[in-house]
């Protein structure tokens, strides 16, 4: 389950780099998520996403706080059909109309997060034997 949160984290960096590297073409991946299909797809990958962080969480670094995020992930997928997608498109809509700069400061801090969840999801042994402890 660790290898597949960390892909999980490396798409969330891909993803968020794009933001901060062109925000109109990250603004067109997000807008493609506003669809009815888009808005069920993002409420399975929270699912996955935080059923993945709950699993891996024992062999983590920081098990309490990795099950703990994998919870509030999870419930924020299951909650996500309850929020109504015409909502879920009002909001996005607003968050855009942001600007490119606040679009990338969020995308940024979407990058420092999963890297940070990346690197606290790794085994205790392996950052031990990384740096030859």
């Amino acid at each position: 389950m660790t290898f597949i949160g960390i892909i999980f984290c490396l798409a969330i960096v891909l993803i968020a780099g794009t933001g901060v590297v062109s925000p109109p073409a990250f603004l067109t991946i997000i807008r493609r998520l506003t669809s009815l299909q888009g808005f069920y797809l993002v409420a399975v990958l929270r699912i996955a996403f935080g059923a993945v962080l709950y699993l891996a969480a024992p062999v983590s670094q920081m098990p309490t706080l990795i099950e703990i995020t994998g919870i509030v992930v999870f419930v924020s997928g299951v909650v996500t059909p309850f929020f109504s997608h015409r909502r879920y498109r009002k909001v996005v809509e607003w968050w855009a109309g942001g600007g490119d700069l606040y679009i990338r400061i969020w995308a940024g801090c979407a990058i420092i997060f999963a890297l940070l969840l990346g690197w606290v999801l790794l085994p205790k042994e392996f950052v031990l034997r990384i740096f030859g402890i």
